[in-house]
């Protein structure tokens, strides 16, 4: 079975993560000159920039997105205000910005979605109109681009998320990355100057790690099956195995994964899934059924896990799923409707319909072109003619 996700370290690298010093620098090496700064998860990051700045009032995003987008301009005190997808797009359509006055929103957050790159440049006309910064949200998107232009360099600020799934899949971690001097001196005195410099001791180390399940699970996938680590268990009732400890809250955590940040080879991961995200894109043949998520030519793409839009998506996942690949449904559900209850129709489409394919580092060119060729074969005669190749 070729897995969904793996971890963008080996064992040398988690080992990294014992380590005491200061890897402020991964962040510059990754980010160049930018003032940046390191959290637990792109989510707080986005949060914390929010209060940092002290915005209060609406912010403007995408219906279809992340939960934790939402939930994160509602621990800055903020309130999201959502937009449809456009009519077979990756965001909201920049004329809605047009119903909005000056004053009206206090920031407007761009997703750039599966190693998709948004056009800005409209957005960015409409948010100095209303007075409104821009966030670009690209938690997967790293290294992307739209034709000379980086994802995360066009907005004032840019978030970043290494946690399970992402581009470079660290098991947790975000960045802030700031584009705006006035605000990166703003934020700079808000956090401190020593926020990336906040070092765990060994002792705080050993502890997160210990409780870093998606870190263990990895490598022994079986202990997610042990009792003591199950919803409900004696661990689980304190805190020990729950979501919020397996976040690492707090600096420890952070210290963590910057220092698996600091240790992994970003560039050749990213050159790798860039590959493996073109044959898909250019491999996979568009039919009435089957398309693909990404729709601009001008665009290079760097996707954590590839995406298509599949018409019968609960039978290619099983059919794919019986063939040895597994992949993912992720963001199965509109942020918008969740959140507000109102009915966002273009982003409950896609969120019925979006399947993705694996892009990490143990899919070969081979293995893609082998899943090519069954994305390809699919269709309702294929899952019955007996395409039984397996991995």
């Amino acid at each position: 079975m070729i897995p969904r996700y793996i971890p963008s370290y080996g064992l040398r690298e988690a080992a990294s993560a014992f380590s005491i010093g200061d890897d402020g620098d991964a962040l510059q090496k990754l980010f160049g000159a930018r003032k940046s700064f390191f959290f637990d998860s792109g989510s707080e990051g986005l949060c914390m920039a929010l209060k940092g700045l002290g915005l209060k009032g609406r912010v403007l995003l995408s219906s279809y997105t992340c939960i934790k987008v939402p939930e994160a301009i509602l621990s800055a005190g903020c309130e999201p205000v959502f937009a449809d997808l456009e009519s077979d797009g990756a965001s909201f359509d920049p004329a809605v910005l047009a119903d909005f006055d000056e004053g009206e929103l206090c920031a407007i957050i761009v997703t750039h979605l599966w190693g998709f790159s948004v056009d800005v440049g409209k957005i960015l006309q409409e948010a100095r109109r209303i007075g409104a910064i821009v966030i670009e949200d690209c938690a997967l998107s790293l290294g992307s681009s739209m034709g000379d232009r980086m994802v995360g360099m066009s907005g004032s600020l840019a978030v970043f998320s290494f946690g399970r799934g992402k581009t470079l899949n660290l098991g947790g971690g975000g960045a802030l990355v700031v584009n705006d001097p006035s605000l990166a001196d703003t934020l700079m005195d808000y956090f401190g100057p020593e926020r990336n410099r906040e070092v765990a001791t060994l002792k705080e180390k050993v502890k997160t790690v210990l409780l870093a399940r998606e870190m263990w699970a990895a490598y022994f996938p079986w202990l997610s099956y042990l009792k003591y680590l199950r919803q409900g268990s004696w661990l689980w009732e304190r805190g020990i195995t729950s979501p919020q400890a397996m976040n690492c809250s707090s600096g420890p955590g952070a210290s963590v994964f910057l220092d698996l940040l600091a240790s992994v080879d970003a560039g050749s991961i990213l050159e790798h899934k860039r590959k493996i995200s073109e044959l898909y894109r250019f491999g996979i043949a568009e039919r009435p059924g089957v398309r693909s998520f990404i729709r601009s030519e001008d665009a290079v793409c760097i996707c954590p896990a590839y995406p298509l839009i599949v018409q019968g998506r609960g039978e290619f996942f099983r059919y794919l799923r019986q063939r040895g690949v597994d992949c993912g449904l992720s963001f199965s559900y509109s942020a918008g409707k969740v959140c507000s209850g109102e009915m966002y129709p273009e982003a409950e489409r896609i969120a019925e319909s979006i399947v993705t394919l694996p892009v990490h580092e143990n899919v070969t060119e081979e293995k893609a072109l082998k899943i090519i060729g069954l994305v390809n074969g699919w269709g309702p005669r294929a899952t019955r003619a007996g395409m039984d190749e397996k991995w």
